[in-house]
């Protein structure tokens, strides 16, 4: 074997540790998002807790957008503007902790999967696909208006 195949021989035997080093670094790195991935968005004791201080149309707002329900839809349901849904949803999720649309949806969309849909509508008085099913005595709850005086309004309806 000559001098020179020896040298490269050598320099491809580094060039494998050095990658071989990689991926097990790839790997670790891999196993440790998979476990952050796993463990839940919030302890049980503290998401109850949490979903607990919502108002029933915050809750409503929370899980249609976890469905990719659009504000537009939402709004016609509820009979309100765009702009009531956007103040609701930014409430449940100043509430919840979370600080944006996109950060709920991209980090948090099992966010209530630990919650039964029973023990959800036992809980919160609604279900979690409450948009499909439209109870009528849930309907008119979430679609009623508070009439209040202040210097937005001027006495007029607002959808909070």
């Amino acid at each position: 074997m000559t001098k020179d195949k020896l040298i490269d021989e050598a320099r491809i035997a580094n060039a494998l540790l050095a990658i071989f080093d990689r991926l097990d670094g790839i790997e670790k790195a891999i196993s440790v998002l998979a476990s952050k991935q796993a463990q839940p968005v919030f302890p049980d004791a503290v998401l109850l807790e949490r979903l607990q201080r919502l108002t029933l149309k915050r809750h409503a707002v929370l899980t249609a957008s976890l469905a990719g329900v659009s504000y537009a839809t939402l709004a016609t349901l509820m009979k309100c503007d765009v702009t009531t849904i956007k103040l609701h949803l930014k409430g449940a999720l100043s509430g919840l902790g979370i600080p944006s649309r996109g950060m709920l949806l991209a980090k948090h969309a099992q966010l209530l999967d630990s919650i039964s849909d029973a023990e959800y509508k036992t809980r919160f008085g609604l279900s979690k696909t409450w948009w499909l099913e439209q109870e009528t005595s849930l309907m008119a709850v979430l679609c009623r208006t508070k009439t209040t005086a202040n210097q937005h309004t001027k006495g007029g309806n607002s959808d909070k």
